[in-house]
């Protein structure tokens, strides 16, 4: 089944902007005056030059710490019993959403295409892919580490 972007909108509430707000306590106003971090400049900026410097396969390898990243950490958090879930949990709707039914397939059919494209790699050109997935998880870690440093 080809999958669109629609299919992922679906595992989300209607407005997740407001959601997380509402969620959070964070007004339209605190919002709009955050500046942006550098860890998210760092990580979305590299994702970016990726795709733009190379094709649509550098692309998605860029990506895919945060598209496979996310669900494969929902599934862990899932495996462990002592991952408490519901109210008691602030992030038991990021786990919802990428644990969903929907997320879990796109993340299937993002492996899946992966997969298809990597095949007709040459060893260069693996080697160069493999530089891109590890600096992107590199960022990616950097991201989820500003968070929990309460870093800018």
């Amino acid at each position: 089944m080809p999958f669109k972007f629609e299919d992922l909108k679906a595992s989300c509430p209607d407005d997740w902007r407001a959601y997380i707000q509402q969620e959070w306590g964070i007004s339209e106003g605190e919002l709009a005056n955050l500046d942006e971090s550098r860890a998210s400049m760092a990580y979305t900026r590299y994702v970016l030059d990726a795709g733009s410097r190379g094709d649509l396969l550098n692309l998605h390898v860029a990506l895919s710490p945060c598209m496979v990243g996310y669900g494969e950490v929902a599934n862990w958090l899932n495996s462990r019993s002592e991952t408490v879930r519901g109210e008691k949990n602030p992030y038991n709707a990021w786990i919802a959403m990428y644990e969903s039914d929907e997320f879990q397939e796109a993340m299937r059919a993002e492996l899946n295409w992966l997969d298809k494209h990597l095949a007709d790699v040459s060893e260069s050109g693996f080697q160069q892919l493999t530089k891109i997935f590890r600096d992107a998880t590199r960022l990616e870690i950097d991201f989820w580490a500003m968070g929990l440093q309460l870093s800018d």
